[in-house]
């Protein structure tokens, strides 16, 4: 163990320090978004997690979605009654019915609206079946969709009570989404929806996603409750309601959806061009030219931080130039070798005011996310050991990877690590600082069960190590 701990912050201690360090810059310039209604904040100290349902394991047989086809299409195969008479013949005990939100979320529909439409399509078949497999089409928006994901657990666990449901089966496919296609930039945009989904089923305890979570549920319901007291999700349609809802949502995130005339007013239409891109004016680069990419100015969320056990804090970017890095001591290695790296910083900390720790990072994994985490805190704990108040470091990540795809994930957990400054393909950083809010968010992972316990156990068996150095040398 570590032989102290940094002593604890409040919420608001926290944000007058990162309020301090941004040197003028406004706050709420830096950091302040909303999406799909949700206010959000570039750092979150606790969250409550409420109850989940945990997906199904059986193996069902898929019914397809006649309200989405009707949705889709803008009529009924035959009518609604004979076509609901038709599916009620196929409903068997080992069956569930396909519900795909894709193809709202593509029309442009916010995250509360797409998992609302969920509920109520499902709540439109209860009389006949009570399984159901939900299928969510996921952008690049990171935490947002990984929140998405985990309210939808949190809301079918609201919907069964509603509606006092006994014996019911739910389960969760995540999809790529049609939006933002963008040629080149497609790998990094899948690379992205890749990594959130290998991170969806750990995501349990993360203060960031499980407090947005518990926000989307909320007004999910809400809108889910307000449909079925307004006639149900099929008269909505009907009446157009849902499509002028759609169409307000994607007007005021930027999409646009195509509109075919001579059309009856049900029919919805996926999203394939987004503006936001001609808005930018982005261009690619060439796939195999790799920079190296500083952050401008400060690094607004690309987590520059230090985090101990009960404390954060937020330290700008004090590297904006070639000088000052040529004015830094660099020391290098690969992340497997931490130990070995911090044992370096410490031969040099009398002859260094600022270090560079180069750091390459060349295989996905979630534990690189931890390592880096606790490579903060160990070094924070060295300073404080040998009395160094004044030796900033700041860890430069060397990102390596056969191709963009592999890079991207790499870089989004180097990113998540709190990396200062990122040596990757320029695509992959233009379009993370673009076209993602992954940069708005400090300490992303802090909170969660897994991230924070191998932080844990990283720093104890390094800091046995690097205690094992000192008392030898």
């Amino acid at each position: 163990m570590i032989p102290f701990e940094f002593p604890s912050i409040s919420e608001k201690q926290w944000k007058q320090q990162i309020q301090f360090e941004l040197k003028g810059l406004n706050y709420n310039d830096v950091f302040a978004f909303e999406y799909s209604g949700i206010q959000a904040k570039s750092f979150y100290t606790n969250s409550e997690t409420n109850s989940l349902e945990i997906s199904s394991n059986k193996k069902f047989k898929k019914i397809d979605d006649i309200i989405t086809n009707f949705a889709k299409k803008g009529y009924w195969e035959q009518s609604k009654i004979v076509d609901f008479k038709v599916l009620k013949t196929q409903i068997k005990s080992d069956t569930a019915i396909v519900i795909d939100t894709s193809l709202y979320q593509n029309a442009g529909a916010n995250i509360v609206q797409q998992l609302a439409y969920a509920l109520c399509i499902a709540d439109e078949y209860l009389k006949i079946h009570h399984s159901f497999k939900f299928i969510l089409s996921i952008t690049d928006n990171y935490f947002f969709e990984l929140a998405k994901i985990y309210a939808l657990h949190q809301l079918w666990g609201k919907f069964k009570n509603y509606n006092n449901l006994q014996n019911s089966d739910f389960q969760v496919e995540i999809i790529s989404s049609h939006r933002n296609k963008n040629g080149v930039s497609d790998e990094v945009k899948l690379a992205i929806e890749q990594n959130c989904i290998q991170f969806s089923k750990k995501v349990v305890g993360t203060f960031s996603c499980t407090t947005i979570a518990n926000q989307i549920t909320e007004k999910a319901f809400a809108l889910y409750e307000l449909i079925k007291n307004s006639g149900g999700f099929i008269k909505q349609l009907e009446l157009g309601t849902i499509q002028r809802k759609i169409k307000e949502s994607a007007e005021k995130d930027m999409y646009n959806p195509k509109v075919l005339k001579n059309v009856r007013k049900t029919s919805i239409e996926p999203v394939y061009e987004i503006k936001y891109f001609q808005k930018h004016k982005m261009h690619s680069c060439l796939i195999d030219e790799i920079q190296s990419v500083f952050l401008q100015d400060q690094a607004s969320g690309f987590v520059p931080f230090r985090r101990g056990f009960s404390s954060t804090m937020y330290v700008l970017n004090p590297w904006k130039n070639q000088k000052c890095i040529d004015e830094c001591l660099v020391i290098e290695g690969a992340i497997e070798n931490i130990t070995d790296i911090l044992i370096d910083g410490i031969r040099c900390l009398e002859q260094a005011e600022n270090i560079i720790f180069k750091i390459k990072i060349s295989k996905n994994t979630i534990d690189n996310i931890a390592k880096l985490r606790a490579f903060r805190v160990l070094w924070a704990c060295i300073l404080e050991q040998n009395n160094y108040k004044n030796v900033p470091a700041m860890i430069h990540a060397k990102i390596l990877g056969k191709s963009i795809f592999e890079q991207t994930q790499i870089t989004l957990n180097a990113i998540f690590g709190g990396v200062q400054y990122l040596e990757t393909a320029p695509e992959i950083h233009e379009y993370l600082l673009k076209n993602t809010f992954i940069r708005k968010f400090i300490d992303p992972w802090g909170g969660n069960f897994y991230i924070e316990k191998r932080t844990t156990d990283i720093i104890n068996k390094v800091w046995n190590k690097i205690s094992i150095f000192a008392h030898s040398n």
